[in-house]
């Protein structure tokens, strides 16, 4: 009975040495943004940018929330719409869903892409599941193109919607 015991103080000891630390053959995971600061509900992203309300950090992967935002550039044109707590990781679903450009006045099919951009505005959107796929947040990204559908007031410009499709323009994908 004495060696039974013995044997698994033993064994656990062995085990608490690896609590905490990565399986063998995995590394931690890709690296990642933490709040280093109260980053109260509203507060612009550029202001978690500008002033570092945030450090960079790795986890290990089984550790990485959803939605892990791993570069700062990321806060441009988004809103906090949470308080997020130091220690936190700073995830997409803590910020608004960035800016889309929005038709302000009907847009004919056959329109040129120029035309388009004098007729539309960027709007914030509360959050990822109002960007429609494909959205388009940059009116440069019109230039040297054509409308391919009428494009209504208050209707969110889609690459889908503009031929050649602006592929060099960054459009939300999904995700």
């Amino acid at each position: 009975m004495g060696l039974v015991v013995v044997l698994a103080v033993f064994v656990a000891g062995l085990a608490g040495d690896s609590v905490g630390k990565p399986p063998e053959g995995r590394n931690a995971g890709p690296g990642l943004l933490v709040a280093n600061q109260l980053t109260p509900k509203g507060t612009p992203g550029s202001v978690v940018a500008k002033n570092g309300m945030y450090k960079a950090t790795t986890l290990p992967p089984w550790e990485v929330e959803h939605g892990a935002i791993a570069d700062p550039q990321y806060f441009v044109g988004r809103t906090a719409t949470v308080d997020i707590f130091p220690g936190q990781q700073l995830t997409a679903s803590d910020f608004t869903g960035g800016p889309v450009l929005v038709a302000k006045k009907f847009i004919p099919k056959g329109a040129p892409g120029l035309m388009a951009a004098t007729n539309v505005i960027s709007v914030p959107t509360p959050s990822l599941k109002e960007v429609e796929h494909g959205a388009i947040a940059d009116p440069r990204c019109l230039a040297g193109r054509t409308a391919t559908v009428d494009i209504l007031p208050g209707q969110q410009l889609t690459v889908s919607d503009f031929k050649p499709a602006p592929s060099a323009c960054a459009a939300y994908t999904g995700g």
